[in-house]
């Protein structure tokens, strides 16, 4: 189980995150909401290890990630909102050096049920990264995040600069990863899509939690998660 505890940071005396704390089950995915600059990034970045809190712990497992660094890197998969690809590196360079970086015993980066085959990389595996529109560069970091068969993936955005026939492919992946027991932290701007992939929403807004249920909890879907997304309706409740 992920659990964090009382996340906080601030940037030059602005708070960007103000005491977060959750908990994730094993097998499910957990959206993370809020409007631009909310802390959804920060958040997913702190988790991930990219970024020191000010304050707070992150567990998994009962580990706390952040003095389990071996531990943490063997268990977490993230693909950050901006990558930080090499762009004179081919696509198969690129998953060629994460694998070394993780030390995964895979023979075949692109054997027939891997990542880089279900979100289309093999036939564009020549291809340099300096080359790759922003969506195929997004596949890319996806499928970094997964080269180590992490169990807890965390994707910032992931689905946002892809076309439809890939966003299906990694909405399948992601479902299938969860029903053999990973854990998925979802960030994402599409309501529609927030409901229909996780079991659970996490609205952020100026850094503070302010709801967090099972998706039933919007009997009108889209519709009454806008509603609580928007501050001027969240403030009238």
């Amino acid at each position: 189980m992920l659990e964090v505890r009382e996340i906080e940071k601030a940037y030059h005396h602005k708070t960007v995150l103000d005491k977060v704390s959750f908990t994730l089950d094993k097998g499910l995915c957990l959206g993370i909401a809020g409007h631009n600059g909310s802390g959804k990034s920060t958040l997913l970045s702190i988790i991930a290890r990219a970024l020191p809190p000010d304050k707070g712990d992150v567990f998994f497992d009962g580990e706390n990630l952040s003095q389990k660094r071996d531990f943490a890197s063997l268990i977490l998969g993230y693909a950050p909102q901006e990558d930080s690809l090499l762009p004179d590196l081919t696509v198969k360079e690129t998953l060629e050096f994460w694998q070394r970086v993780y030390g995964s015993r895979v023979k075949d980066i692109f054997e027939p049920s891997s990542p880089a085959v279900t979100l289309g990389l093999e036939p564009i595996q020549k291809k340099k990264v300096a080359a790759l529109s922003g969506g195929t560069r997004k596949r890319l970091s996806v499928a970094i995040a997964l080269l180590r068969k992490p169990k807890l993936l965390l994707l910032d955005e992931a689905l946002s600069s892809l076309d439809r026939h890939y966003k299906l492919a990694l909405k399948e992946y992601m479902s299938s990863f969860c029903r053999e027991g990973g854990s998925i932290l979802y960030s994402g701007h599409d309501t529609t899509e927030l409901i229909s992939m996780c079991d659970r929403i996490l609205i952020l807004r100026d850094g503070k939690k302010v709801f967090d249920d099972i998706t039933g909890a919007f009997p009108t879907g889209k519709d009454e998660l806008d509603r609580l997304l928007n501050p001027e309706a969240i403030g009238s409740d």
